[in-house]
């Protein structure tokens, strides 16, 4: 440990205002931006692949409705006739 580290430290323990801290280097830094990064662009991802489902679902819910909308009819197409003896 350099020494302006330990006064760092030394600094951060008698700070009445503290109530704990959180020491790192360079390298401890880099690591965390590393991993905040990743984590935001994996965020998205999540983000960006529920609205896709949720574009998927709403298609698939229109499709539904109007094959429920669909209506019946009725051509006559020949007559018989008939009768009873």
């Amino acid at each position: 440990m350099n020494p302006h580290q330990v006064q760092a430290a030394l600094f951060a323990f008698k700070s009445p205002l503290s109530s704990g801290v959180i020491l790192a280097d360079e390298a401890g830094l880099v690591l965390t931006q590393y991993w905040s990064e990743r984590r935001r662009k994996i965020q998205r991802e999540i983000f960006d692949i529920e609205e896709e489902i949720e574009e998927q679902r709403d298609e698939l819910i229109d499709e539904l409705k109007k094959a429920k909308e669909q209506t019946v009819t009725t051509h006559e197409l020949f007559t018989i006739q008939w009768e009873i003896l």
